[in-house]
């Protein structure tokens, strides 16, 4: 069985980002995409447009925590276009450390990422982790 096209280049994508090179990943992302994080401040809320995601949410995560790693561990593929890739991603920042267990939920068209949700596992401890 081969590997859907859209999953393939989402952990492509990803296995890009991980190691520093963010440039294949926002590639990937539409113009007109709406992203949405959940959470309380500074990163949560609904990000319209893929120089605002690559502005005010990619570079200001990386501002904000030192990236320690992202690990994927499956990519499903739903129907309609949707790729879901799981993964577990850690993170330090002002003396506390964070492994998030997580999902975005990524709609496709034309091998773009025209909409993106992030879902956390424990959703309380990604707003411990970024609150002052």
């Amino acid at each position: 069985m081969t590997e859907h096209a859209g999953a393939n280049a989402v952990k492509k994508a990803l296995e890009a980002y991980t190691k520093g090179d963010p440039s294949l990943f926002t590639q990937m992302i539409a113009d007109d995409v709406v992203w949405h994080v959940p959470g309380e401040k500074p990163l949560a809320g609904v990000y319209h447009g893929q120089e605002v995601v690559s502005r005010d949410y990619l570079q200001q995560l990386t501002q904000l925590a030192e990236h320690q790693g992202l690990e994927v561990h499956d990519v499903f593929v739903g129907r309609d276009g949707y790729v879901i890739p799981t993964f577990t991603t850690r993170y330090t920042r002002k003396g506390k450390s964070l492994v998030a267990k997580a999902a975005y939920v990524y709609r496709l068209q034309n091998d773009k990422i025209v909409e993106a949700r992030l879902h956390l596992a424990d959703l309380d401890a990604w707003n411990a982790f970024w609150s002052d």
